[in-house]
């Protein structure tokens, strides 16, 4: 036996440091693997933003934002470390993201992990208030106790304004503050792992007051928590590639060549309301059909139950109806459904209001041609609206170049109508409609041929003034409510009605998301689904800029505390006396 083993010793322990030392390689072979390519999706990413973000000089004027200099320092947090996991890398890159100051910049994630908290609250000078209980995730209603309007005071025993503050740093930025404290009360209660967040789990301590109430009252509750479904890769698919001389940049792919659909179907929207709708749908505020605003008066009309819109008549103190419609966003999966039924709406009010309310708070923006349907409809007039500089590759000339022909075929309205149908995206089809985008194209021609890349000043689609719609117009007096969470084109909508005196705007500023969004992705082993930047920016007739600056009210009026207890009693009462004002002008 032991002359067996003074044979084998050597063998088995020549063995072993072979073995070890190849895990051991193979260890660090996939420690610089997983750096690699983290460091190559950098590269990727910085490459889309240096030849197609559209603000970047404006960023560097405004906060000294410069992309590449912000991927350099991510870069080297990631050599600073020794290791790091997939979820700590989207955490720098989400960091990359929000040091833009811009709405429209942020990165998505596949992920399943979430949690949530069967409540809202809302804030008012620095005081917190629920503002939406969900009783269906309690047992019984006395299973909660707090109700809407009751103060939330402290949690886990920290003030609740230092908490929403450091959810802000985490998960926000710094950008326009009322809109980032907004954001950061909705991600009190709702996380998700595909908008990058840190998931919290267990238990949570809430410390509140009743409303008129000085007495303080505790309840313990649990996170409704989703595990994280989508591992990281393992270690055999890294070395599998490897083996095959397979270089990991080839595992990447842009997305095709936008199409038709895409290239008309530009979006002014925020990037992850998709997302938060698709998180909990009873939570979600920001696009909801039902504003957060009661009645404004008697109800005399309203829209049925199958209606995309909330919309109705209402008697005000003076005797004269109002017309109420909720535009929640400007994105529907049929935008031609969406335009009809908005001008079904608009020609009731049209014949029995006086005065019209548009509630376009918590809009997240959508698609720019039907928001510009729906601005034709509510004048008589011409609209003029901002001109964008854009920025172009040879996609949009390869398109532009393409698409000249049929546009140049069509001679006649009617032909418009047989080739491309009543509407494009919900507006109106017409010759006048067909030359616009003809004159688009061949200005995109030129613009790329004289060497520009981010365009002069241009009216996207050609479009410039929007006419007035060809059936259905809206002509008295229009109040348009907005507020911090109204984005993109939830800023372009009351600023072209500013900006042309068509009607007043009441609320707090909007977000300023000023251009059109832009969707990138790319086959990754770092769980990035996709990310999105501005592809333009947007100048109002007074050469403002939207882009950081949104849409300043004619009235401003900002939620208190005696809103958020009352039912919005005062913000109801603002809106009726600026109502009749309006009239006795």
């Amino acid at each position: 036996m032991d002359l067996l083993f003074k044979t084998l010793f050597p063998k088995i322990f020549f063995i072993i440091l072979i073995f070890g030392s190849d895990a051991l390689s193979a260890q660090n072979m996939s420690k610089e693997g997983k750096r690699e390519r983290m460091l190559a999706d950098l590269d990727f990413i910085k490459n889309v933003f240096h030849d197609n973000y559209a603000p970047a000089e404006w960023k560097k004027a405004y906060s000294g934002w410069d992309s590449e200099v912000a991927i350099m320092e991510t870069k080297q947090q990631i050599l600073d470390n020794d290791f790091l996991s997939v979820k700590q890398f989207q955490k720098m890159l989400k960091s990359f993201f929000i040091s833009a100051k811009d709405y429209h910049v942020s990165v998505l994630f596949h992920s399943t992990e979430k949690a949530s908290l069967p409540f809202r609250i809302k804030g008012a000078n620095g005081r917190y208030f629920f503002s939406f209980i969900d009783e269906a995730a309690h047992s019984s209603k006395t299973s909660f106790p707090f109700a809407v309007g009751d103060e939330l005071l402290l949690i886990d025993h920290l003030p609740t304004d230092q908490v929403i503050g450091d959810l802000r740093a985490k998960e926000v930025g710094f950008n326009y503050e009322k809109t980032d404290m907004a954001l950061a009360e909705l991600f009190l209660t709702i996380r998700l792992g595909t908008l990058g967040h840190e998931i919290p789990q267990g238990k949570i301590l809430l410390t509140g007051r009743k409303a008129n109430s000085s007495s303080l009252v505790e309840h313990q509750l649990e996170w409704d928590y989703k595990s994280e479904k989508v591992c990281e890769p393992f270690n055999a698919l890294e070395k599998q590639l490897r083996s095959n001389n397979f270089p990991l940049d080839r595992v990447r792919r842009r997305r095709p060549p936008f199409s038709k659909d895409s290239f008309f179907k530009k979006s002014f929207c925020f990037p992850q309301y998709h997302a938060l709708a698709a998180s909990n749908e009873r939570q979600n505020e920001i696009g909801a059909k039902k504003s957060f605003l009661p009645s404004l008066g008697k109800v005399l009309w309203k829209a049925s139950e199958e209606s995309l819109f909330e919309a109705y008549l209402f008697a005000l103190p003076s005797g004269k109806s109002g017309g109420y419609i909720r535009i929640p966003s400007y994105d529907f999966s049929d935008a031609d459904m969406a335009a009809a039924e908005f001008a079904d709406i608009i020609d009731i009010f049209q014949k029995r209001s006086d005065v019209l309310v548009i509630d376009q708070v918590n809009n997240p923006g959508g698609l720019v041609l039907l928001m510009y349907a729906m601005a034709s409809m509510l004048t008589d007039q011409p609209l003029s609206v901002p001109m964008h500089r854009l920025m172009i590759t040879q996609e949009d000339i390869f398109f532009a170049i393409s698409e000249i022909p049929l546009l140049e075929s069509i001679q006649t309205n009617q032909e418009a109508l047989d080739l491309l149908g009543d509407s494009l995206i919900g507006f109106p089809m017409t010759y006048e409609l067909i030359q616009s985008l003809k004159n688009h194209a061949q200005i995109l021609i030129e613009e790329w041929n004289s060497g520009r890349q981010l365009t002069e000043p241009l009216f996207l689609y050609g479009i410039g003034p929007i006419l007035p719609h060809p059936k259905v117009n809206y002509t008295k007096p229009i109040l348009i409510l907005v507020n911090s969470l109204a984005f993109s084109a939830g800023d372009f909508f009351p600023a072209i009605f500013q900006d042309n005196g068509r009607a007043k705007v009441i609320g707090t500023r909007t977000a300023g998301a000023g251009g059109y969004l832009v969707g990138a992705s790319f086959r990754n082993l770092n769980g990035i689904a996709d990310f999105h930047y501005t592809g333009s920016i947007a100048e109002r007739s007074n050469r403002h800029l939207i882009e950081n600056f949104g849409v300043t009210p004619d009235i401003p009026y900002e939620t208190n505390e005696r809103d958020l207890q009352n039912n919005y009693c005062e913000y109801v009462e603002k809106i009726l006396q600026t109502l009749e004002t309006q009239l006795a002008i």
